[in-house]
């Protein structure tokens, strides 16, 4: 993945989740478009779409672990992680004023 354009790993990431895929599958992918991101060499747009994407998979492995009534620290930290990086980096392309988002985010966080 590492010859990947951002929107290439992106457009990949993107089929397989559709599909259905493992979490697993697709999140190395949509942090592929993140470094280029910040490597400058691809197109903000594609930073949103990665976070989002990211944030998705971290949900669906949530929902995925069925073994245990409490989800593993590993995930919740996880999950955690691409709320407060989507909100440091996509504040103001959220809908509203966050609020809500921010209060997940230390909803989540508590779970830590």
């Amino acid at each position: 993945p590492q010859a990947l354009s951002a929107e290439q790993a992106l457009s990949a990431a993107e089929e397989l989740v559709r599909c259905g895929e493992s979490p697993a599958l697709a999140e190395p992918l949509f942090r592929r478009a993140l470094v280029v991101e910040a490597e400058g060499t691809g197109s903000p747009v594609f930073g949103l779409r990665a976070r989002l994407g990211v944030l998705r998979c971290a949900i669906q492995a949530l929902e995925e672990e069925e073994d245990s009534e409490m989800p593993s620290a590993e995930l919740v930290n996880a999950l955690a992680e691409a709320l407060e990086d989507l909100v440091a980096h996509h504040e103001e392309e959220l809908p509203g004023s966050c609020v809500a988002v921010r209060s997940d985010v230390l909803d989540i966080a508590a779970l830590r």
